[in-house]
């Protein structure tokens, strides 16, 4: 049975490329973690002691749950934990984590808001996925992990979650996070006579709580969404690569069409760095773009200085020492655009005369968004494909290397 989490598909949603080596190619890369990541599972492992003891009415002290980090750091730090951001230090972000853990004790400290239900909670749960045609319906199941299931003394539940990130995003934004609106319908199959449920975010790295709700309508709009983006991924065969700034956390940079180049010259020395195929034909190109533009400018200066010699003389050739050149004016036709409220009315004064398909043909880009889509019946659509053949179209796309712009 199909299964999917928040990370999957947002694995999907930031570069399908990578979704594939993930999840269908399942290609692991052994060794690699980030120090955000590694960050984050210290500080999620030590905040889960902490509500443990305090379940068994143990409250612990700040510096104990202070060392068990410390200590989990250390047992598991292993040479392929990344720092990305070369201006910080391992240290940094260790030092990071400790500070948060103290500021979150020190906030709640002592851990009386609520009773704790559930901690490191997994869930599954399925959602059904209608046949458009007609067809038997199928399910997929959505599993996440919440991180503290709590209830507190006037019965509302909260779905808790631990996030170190940098970013803090807005209320706006987190009224529409999917993550926890997923985990929302998974405690309603739960627990479906909840007088309240709300759904809780611990910035750590902010020292902030931020709460939010999610209404029956809410999520009947999230489950919508989500078996769409699951129709989208089923029915996806290019997973062509997205890059991003979140490429230079991904584990897959070495076999990334997008960054496999990049990842293998920028450990080269210099003077090898110089003298790799990829790097020589980039500065060529480059420099060739550059003269063809500057061409193109001083080419287009001629042009209108040639119209305007040749209206002005009323003459329809130019001759040169060797070359002669033809100046051809004419006039046709020009409507307006299909946005212009003035094409309206031109297309119903044709409809109406009956001479609408004698000018319509078939939009060649709207067919192909609509085989790229599958958005037309699946037998209208195979179809329709019978005709399709496959034609690989290449484009170069100069642009500063990021940092350097």
């Amino acid at each position: 049975m199909p299964t999917y989490s928040h990370s999957k598909l947002s694995t999907f949603e930031s570069c399908p490329q990578k979704y594939k080596f993930r999840y269908i190619d399942k290609i692991k890369v052994e060794g690699y973690d980030t120090i955000e990541a590694f960050l984050g599972s210290r500080a999620h492992e030590a905040l889960e002691k902490l509500y443990r003891d305090v379940l068994m009415t143990k409250i612990p002290k700040a510096d104990d749950i202070v060392e068990f980090y410390e200590d989990s750091w250390e047992r598991n730090w292993h040479p392929g934990v990344e720092v990305v951001r070369k201006d910080y230090s391992a240290e940094d972000y260790r030092n990071l984590g400790r500070s948060c853990l103290r500021s979150f004790y020190k906030r709640y400290h002592p851990f009386d808001q609520d009773k704790t239900l559930a901690l490191e909670e997994r869930v599954t749960f399925p959602l059904v996925k209608s046949n458009v045609n007609g067809g038997r319906s199928s399910q997929v199941y959505i599993r996440g992990v919440i991180d503290r299931l709590a209830i507190t003394p006037d019965d509302v539940i909260e779905i808790q979650d631990y996030k170190t990130s940098r970013h803090m995003p807005t209320q706006m934004e987190l009224d529409a996070d999917r993550q926890l609106g997923l985990y929302r319908i998974a405690v309603n199959r739960r627990f479906p006579n909840a007088k309240e449920v709300r759904l809780v975010w611990h910035y750590l790295i902010h020292d902030q709580r931020v709460v939010s709700t999610r209404t029956p309508e809410d999520l009947e709009v999230l489950t919508g969404e989500i078996l769409d983006l699951i129709d989208r991924i089923e029915s996806e065969t290019d997973f062509y690569p997205k890059e991003s700034a979140l490429c230079d956390w991904c584990e897959y940079q070495s076999i990334c069409p997008v960054r496999r180049h990049l990842f293998e010259v920028e450990q080269l020395p210099l003077e090898e760095f110089k003298e790799d195929d990829g790097v020589k034909l980039v500065d060529s190109y480059a420099q060739l773009k550059e003269k063809k533009r500057q061409v193109e400018g001083e080419l287009d200066e001629i042009e209108e200085r040639i119209i305007n010699l040749a209206r002005e003389k009323n003459l329809t050739k130019l001759v040169g020492s060797d070359q002669q050149l033809k100046i051809s004016f004419s006039r046709d036709y020009h409507f307006p655009p299909v946005t212009d409220p003035q094409w309206q009315v031109l297309e119903r004064i044709i409809r109406e005369a009956g001479r609408w398909d004698e000018i319509v043909t078939i939009s060649h880009p709207k067919l192909k968004s609509i085989m790229k889509k599958k958005t037309w019946p699946e037998q209208l659509w195979s179809k329709v494909r019978e005709f399709a053949g496959i034609k690989e179209s290449v484009r170069l796309y100069l642009s500063k290397k990021r940092g350097e712009e």
